[in-house]
């Protein structure tokens, strides 16, 4: 049963009893196009936490490499000790086993807390923990395993996108009215007609399919049960706004341009998602929403001129706190990406760690919310994240082709 949200409830109350947290993570977003998008009422959703809690800008200490940062965020340390440092290594991918440090799900494990992990960066294979977890590599066409834990999960959404198609390519029309050529793939590789379908479908649909697919998700496994943390990474702002970029009308796009409503529409399009997320958060739950990076337009000092890639990172994300435990903070200065881990912690009634080079958010804190006292570490000897790593599994072609789309092989 969704328990509804009632923001105004979770500002005033002044219930000492904890709840849980939702991290809800939207990779590459940024206050420079989400802010105009809420003056116009097209972000509801994260405007009724922002009305109701705290916000700020996450300044990222390196903000070249998602996985990198999300790591960070996962586990409050910087990328010297969890070792995470890019998308692949040498000729095959990082998997989690690649991680040098426990993460929230194994702190909250070994601390007999329930957790729900929802398509978060850097989860494949999936970790045993005190719950489920559902890897970021569920929709991959390559890897068949280790994808959902328990291994005995079962789940109504479907793996691969030929169960979807017909859902996708109705979302894909609601964001712009360009509509791929069937036979794309068939054109020359180098005609400018092949490169704009490439980008489209490489970009959109695989946006769409993992963020309406996790969702879906999401709320499949929210619906049977409570968790104390919950956690899902949404993916597609960042997959956009690296193609769609240029093509906004603040950016001197052409107005009539068939991708010039991509980027803000994408935006509203995932409040519609965290609309849809927000329905299981309960009166003394608190919501975290964060964002590893922003973007901004491409420049020549960002490397050799691609087609149609005109997003680049910049280091100002969006962070944004609601729940009982938050106090209303209209303007925060920044937080950094290892602020998270101890901050969602800290909310949970556990202790943060010694070793974590991030800070508690207390500023942000309701002055009642009871202090506890920091441990030494979460580490324990051995390899943390208790999965079995298959080194040598190489990265999809789909995975190839969007990553050098968006810049991050060259």
């Amino acid at each position: 049963m969704t328990r509804p949200l009632f923001f105004l409830i979770l500002a005033l109350s002044g219930c000492p009893c904890r709840g849980a947290v939702f991290l809800i993570g939207l990779d590459g977003a940024t206050w420079d196009v989400a802010d105009p998008l809420i003056r116009q009422g097209r972000m509801p959703n994260l405007r009724k936490c922002l009305a109701h809690g705290a916000r700020a800008v996450l300044r990222s200490s390196d903000w070249t490499y998602s996985p990198l940062i999300w790591t960070s965020i996962a586990t409050g340390k910087k990328v010297a000790k969890h070792g995470i440092r890019d998308f692949y290594v040498g000729q095959r991918r990082y998997t989690s086993s690649d991680r040098r440090c426990a993460a929230l799900w194994n702190m909250l494990t070994r601390q007999g807390r329930t957790v729900c992990s929802v398509g978060y960066m850097m989860t494949w294979p999936v970790e045993r923990v005190a719950g489920v977890m559902v890897s970021d590599q569920y929709f991959s066409r390559l890897i068949s395993d280790q994808l959902v834990y328990p291994p005995d999960l079962s789940l109504s959404t479907p793996r691969h996108k030929q169960g979807r198609r017909r859902a996708l390519l109705r979302l894909a029309r609601r964001l712009t009215p360009f509509v791929a050529d069937p036979g794309w793939e068939k054109l020359p590789k180098d005609s400018p007609a092949y490169l704009e379908n490439l980008i489209f479908w490489h970009r959109l649909s695989y946006a769409l399919k993992h963020d309406e697919g996790f969702t879906d998700i999401a709320e499949e496994l929210l619906a049977k049960r409570a968790y104390d943390l919950f956690l899902i990474h949404l993916w597609g702002i960042d997959l956009v706004s690296h193609g769609f970029w240029k093509y906004q009308a603040g950016a001197r796009a052409a107005p009539k341009h068939p991708f010039s409503r991509i980027v803000p529409r994408y935006y509203a399009y995932i409040d519609s998602l965290l609309g849809r997320l927000l329905r299981f958060v309960g009166p003394q739950d608190t919501v975290i929403i964060v964002s590893d990076h922003g973007m901004r337009a491409r420049s020549a000092a960002d490397g050799a001129a691609q087609p149609y890639l005109s997003g680049a990172h910049h280091p100002d994300g969006v962070f944004a706190a609601a729940g009982p435990q938050v106090a209303v903070v209209r303007r925060q200065g920044r937080v950094g990406e290892c602020d998270i881990a101890p901050t969602v912690l800290r909310l949970l009634g556990l202790p943060a760690a010694r070793d974590m080079d991030g800070r508690v958010l207390s500023d942000i804190l309701r002055p009642g919310l009871a202090a506890v006292d920091d441990i030494a570490t979460y580490e324990e000897p051995g390899r943390p994240s208790g999965s079995d790593a298959a080194p040598g599994t190489p990265l999809s072609p789909d995975e190839l082709e969007l990553l050098k789309a968006s810049g991050y092989i060259r």
